[in-house]
């Protein structure tokens, strides 16, 4: 007589089964979704130099091209003036873009290169 089920053997089986997919399965999705991280942050950040360059053209006389020159712009200053969204989120923390950040513009080789900063000397 045959009961209704699977026996230990099967159950063992579908598991050994199931946890090799996983294996091959999970590395690349996850390799996937930490690309994606990447480049979102990455894309973040041009939004924000790029609202940066912006408000440098629409303050041209504040901001001379003058080699070795260090300029620092607010976040919130970027926000208020509707250069830059008040909901982007920080890539580095996924929370809402702190707006007391700062863009540091550097004039090198007669261009200007940013990177963002928890603090400026002389603002």
């Amino acid at each position: 007589m045959k009961k209704n089920g699977f026996t230990l053997m099967e159950l063992l089986g579908v598991i050994v089964i199931l946890g090799l997919i996983c294996l091959i399965v999970f590395p690349p999705i996850l390799d996937t979704i930490s690309k994606n991280k990447k480049n979102i942050n990455e894309a973040t950040y041009q939004i924000i130099y790029s609202a940066a360059s912006i408000y440098i053209d629409n303050h041209e006389s504040d901001f001379g091209l003058v080699e070795d020159n260090e300029y620092c712009i607010k976040i919130e200053s970027l926000i208020d003036e509707g250069n830059l969204s008040g909901d982007l989120k920080d890539p580095d923390t996924n929370l809402k873009f702190d707006s007391n950040k700062y863009v540091k513009v550097l004039v090198k080789n007669n261009k200007y290169t940013y990177s963002i900063v928890d603090s400026c000397v002389g603002v």
